[in-house]
């Protein structure tokens, strides 16, 4: 049985999905200003991070939330390569 491009993608949002919920979310989860493309001031970085780099509450749920729709309509919607 051939590995097609879904397997693929669900390895990769599993790990990411993982490491995410176990990151910390204390002060710098943001990482460096560089990171961003507008550095603090990023509305990207400003909805899912505090000012002081600090998770907000509800980003790992959101995160993981995003992670589940993104499989659900890869396995529903994309044909087998």
């Amino acid at each position: 049985m051939p590995l097609n491009i879904k397997f693929f993608f669900t390895l990769a949002i599993t790990v990411i999905a993982v490491l995410i919920y176990f990151s910390g979310s204390g002060k710098g989860s943001a990482g460096p200003d560089w990171w961003w493309t507008l550095g603090r001031h990023d509305r990207v970085r400003q909805m899912l991070f505090r000012p002081d780099g600090s998770a907000r509450r509800y980003m790992k749920i959101s995160a993981l939330s995003l992670f589940a729709i993104v499989l659900l309509i890869l396995w529903v919607f994309v044909p087998t390569i």
